[in-house]
């Protein structure tokens, strides 16, 4: 696939979400973008892995943001609880401490939802959004107990998160698992 060895932006994400985890404030300073603690209200077992089908570098959380808040019907807030741009920024979406907005069928009520920028029908993921997915969802599992990891397609007729990062979901999962 590519290199395991650390990067400085995969150093960067790791201490970034180590630290994030020890405490429970608000990291609006922080160049990773503003994520806030995760509460045990809303109770997940499995973490659903989505693509925007939009360009992977000019597509910002905002962006996603305006395309729920404007749809019919339309969501009141982004449906996703994290979104990974290109660049590998881990971005805070709707609050981890309500219910997402991402799968169908009654699958919201115990998935979390994180969105990598792109469009991963044709497009692979970069990898600085594979390492941040892994490192978050690693975190995740660390604070929170294992979590299932799969993608959408797994719990909907769809074809997010698109064949190209479909593929790479076991290496993810394997790689989470260490």
């Amino acid at each position: 696939m590519w290199s395991t060895a650390p990067k400085e932006h995969d150093i960067a994400v790791a201490k970034y979400m180590a630290e994030y985890m020890s405490y429970k404030t608000d990291f609006s300073q922080c160049p990773y973008g503003r994520i806030i603690p995760i509460m045990k209200k809303f109770m997940f077992d499995t973490i659903v892995v989505h693509h925007s089908v939009s360009d992977q570098f000019k597509t910002t959380v905002e962006m996603i943001r305006q395309w729920h808040l404007n749809r019919k019907p339309p969501f009141y807030d982004i449906g996703y609880h994290f979104v990974i741009t290109g660049d590998g920024y881990i971005h805070e979406g709707r609050s981890i401490n309500k219910q997402g907005a991402h799968v169908l069928h009654g699958h919201n009520k115990h998935t979390l939802g994180v969105c990598l920028t792109g469009d991963f029908r044709t497009d692979e993921p970069t990898k600085e959004q594979l390492n941040s997915l892994i490192i978050l969802c690693k975190t995740i599992n660390q604070k929170y107990g294992e979590k299932k990891i799969l993608g959408h397609r797994q719990l909907q007729a769809t074809i997010c998160p698109g064949q190209k990062m479909y593929d790479k979901l076991g290496y993810i999962r394997e790689e989470v698992r260490k």
